[in-house]
């Protein structure tokens, strides 16, 4: 055998060789990937979504009992399963039975979401999941549970449709289907939505919000409700047709509520409100809501709402605000055409209402600022219903820093204060709470009665019948709580008030809240009409410097440069004394006194009289003038006697001596 052909059949002898070695290596490598797969059964299934059929027949080799599987992928991080018993349903899906608990660690720094359940039904891809059995989830610190949910890895959601309950610091919540978004931490609850959180006002009482779709971002601490809205709490109740809440940053109670649409409220306190605080050394006891309400009953009383045990609120839009620090509402906000009324256990109510109100109270829940805008009022009434104050105006504006409430005039009407005995509108009207004292400028108008009738059964008596009301006008009005009067002023023009057809007019009238106390100052005027006892109508007309009502004597008294003209005869004097009639707003005498230097003089045509005292009769239509009398006539010189009498009617006067002396007109 050549060399040549000995080294072909060693080529060929290793070439052999060769493929007998590759073909020994594919066997081993064959063998290796089945014992690989055969330990990975029920691993592998196709990415359709799960199905539930658990009716196809299987092999006992296919069932693993107490199985634990571990999966990792970069895409969707690390998932662990655990169960009593692994089966395949068809091809490339599988259910775990009994104990079932699936924890989704997600990507790196994730955390996990542990589900338990009685049967999982899930993919080869461990990316979708079916859950059946009294299912229970965690989430941080978020708990769901239900019958059955599906999860999908993919999309980062949990639903179900079957009924939800949510246990959270937030709130726990339930309903009949719901969606929960993982990556954005929102779940979407629908139809018989039931929301009870927690509120720092009253932590042993929740609110309980019924609905019919609720969207909670727990990232983002705040959700909204949407569909027929009602409201619990405890004795409270109310209805919206969405509600907005929102919770604090660092804690989980709620720092907002806010209603919108055909809001309703009923707020009833459960528990006694606090004890009133004493009154401040050297300011007069405070009367309480709806105790003896006085006709200058305190608006600082009636402002006490953290004392009122009921709320009623409606407006189209209510926003709730709450103290971080403190188990108190930091401000109440009522959007559009709104109402709040606060009941007192008394009986009494006091109402706001406008457009956009707001209230905001201190930690204590003490008011601490109020606004309403657009036909703004307040109103205040007695156990009885009997009307204690109300306010009307554009606007109305306090702050407890100023102790100032401040209320303007529309284009269409002015600024309106009624009272129990009053009523002031005037431009812009500015009440100095804690003083009980208000202010009205600009065209002021007012209306005041007396509020009760004098006591003892005395009859009541004064420049005005207190069964009448009196109206006055002026440019300016200060109220004086302490003294119970209104003070009315006017730099340009002189102030008038009358009662029917009885005017006076002066630079400042002072009038008394129970309507018997008149008092006036500058250039004052008086108009007395009245009829004498023979029919004939006169229009009596007294001027002075001042003019009060003495109550003490039951006298109207005019001091300083007086004049009472009759029409057909003038008195002048330094001092006239107006004695009401029996009936209350009538006269029945006018007394000139002299003073230290000038006698009373009376003119009547072309003849003139003087002495110390002239009294007028007006039902008579008399004038009487005593105190060494002298008649003066231009043609007849002086006349003197004791006594001299002036007839209005037909213009006679009498000279009384010893024997009298008729003098004709």
């Amino acid at each position: 055998m050549t060399d040549r052909r000995r080294r072909g059949r060693m080529k060929w002898a290793a070439a052999r060789w060769a493929r007998v070695a590759l073909l020994a290596g594919l066997a081993g490598v064959i063998v290796l990937l089945s014992v690989i797969l055969f330990l990975r059964i029920g691993r592998d299934r196709p990415a359709e979504t799960p199905s539930d059929k658990t009716d196809t027949p299987q092999s006992n080799v296919n069932v693993m009992e107490n199985v634990q599987f571990f999966q990792f992928k970069g895409d969707q991080g690390r998932i662990e399963a655990r169960g009593d018993r692994n089966v395949p349903v068809e091809d490339g899906l599988f259910k775990l039975d009994g104990n079932v608990e699936i924890i989704d660690r997600g990507r790196k720094g994730g955390r996990p979401i542990t589900i338990r359940g009685d049967s999982l039904t899930y993919d080869k891809d461990w990316t979708k999941f079916i859950f059946r059995g009294r299912i229970r989830i965690e989430f941080k610190e978020i708990k769901l549970e239900a019958s059955d949910f599906m999860y999908d890895r993919t999309r980062e959601e949990m639903s179900t449709g079957s009924g939800v309950s949510i246990v959270s610091p937030s709130f726990e919540a339930s309903s009949r289907r719901m969606i929960f978004y993982t990556q954005g931490e929102e779940a979407v609850l629908e139809e018989d939505v039931r929301v009870v959180a927690r509120i720092k006002l009253s932590p042993d009482q929740p609110l309980v919000i019924t609905g019919q779709k609720f969207i909670f971002g727990f990232k983002r601490r705040s959700g909204n409700i949407e569909g027929n809205i009602v409201l619990e709490h405890g004795r409270s109740q109310g209805g919206a047709d969405t509600a907005y809440l929102e919770q604090f940053p660092d804690t989980d109670d709620l720092r907002l509520v806010e209603l919108t649409g055909n809001v309703r409220l009923h707020v009833e306190e459960t528990a006694s409100p606090a004890a009133p605080e004493p009154p401040p050394q050297g300011k007069a006891a405070v009367v309480q809501p709806g105790g003896p309400s006085p006709a200058g009953t305190s608006l600082r009383t009636e402002l006490r709402l953290s004392e009122s045990r009921k709320q009623d609120v409606e407006a189209s839009k209510v926003s709730l605000v709450a103290y971080a620090d403190a188990p108190a509402l930091e401000r109440i906000d009522l959007g559009g055409a709104a109402i709040i009324r606060f009941s007192f256990a008394s009986g009494s109510v006091t109402g706001i209402g406008g457009k956009d109100v707001r209230l905001d109270f201190d930690r204590a829940g003490r008011l601490s600022a109020l606004g309403a805008e657009e036909g703004a009022w307040i109103e205040s009434r007695g156990p009885g219903r009997e009307l204690l104050h109300a306010l009307e105006g554009q606007s109305v504006r306090y702050s407890s820093e100023t102790s100032i409430m401040a209320v303007a005039r529309s284009e269409k009407a002015k600024a309106r204060l009624v009272g129990a005995s009053s009523e002031v509108q005037a431009d812009t009207i500015t009440i100095h709470i804690e003083q009980d004292d208000f202010e009205a400028q600009g065209g002021v108008q007012m209306r005041s009665q007396s509020s009760a009738p004098p006591a003892g059964g005395a009859t009541a008596k004064g420049f005005f019948a207190p069964d009448r009301p009196v109206f006055s006008q002026s440019q300016s009005l200060r109220y004086s709580g302490a003294s119970r009067r209104f003070s009315l002023t006017d730099p340009a023009r002189p102030v008038r008030a009358w009662q029917d057809d009885k005017i006076l007019t002066a630079k400042e009238i002072a009038i008394a809240e129970d309507g018997t106390e008149v008092t006036a100052s500058g250039a004052v005027r008086s108009v007395f009409p009245h009829r004498t006892k023979s029919g004939t109508l006169r229009r009596i007309e007294i001027s002075s410097a001042r003019m009060r009502y003495d109550q003490a004597a039951g006298q109207v008294v005019y001091e300083g440069a007086c004049t009472l003209g009759t029409g057909v005869a003038v008195l002048k004097c330094e001092t006239i004394t107006v004695e009401p009639g029996a009936e209350a707003g009538t006269v029945k005498t006018m007394r000139a006194i002299r003073s230290k230097t000038a006698p009373v003089t009376i003119a009547m045509g072309d003849r003139d009289a003087s002495g110390d005292l002239a009294v007028y009769d007006v039902e008579q239509d008399t004038i009487i003038v005593t105190g060494r009398p002298v008649l003066r006539e231009k043609e007849t010189g002086e006349v003197r006697g004791d006594k001299l009498t002036f007839y209005l009617s037909d213009g006679r006067i009498q000279v009384q001596e010893r024997s009298s002396v008729m003098i004709k007109s």
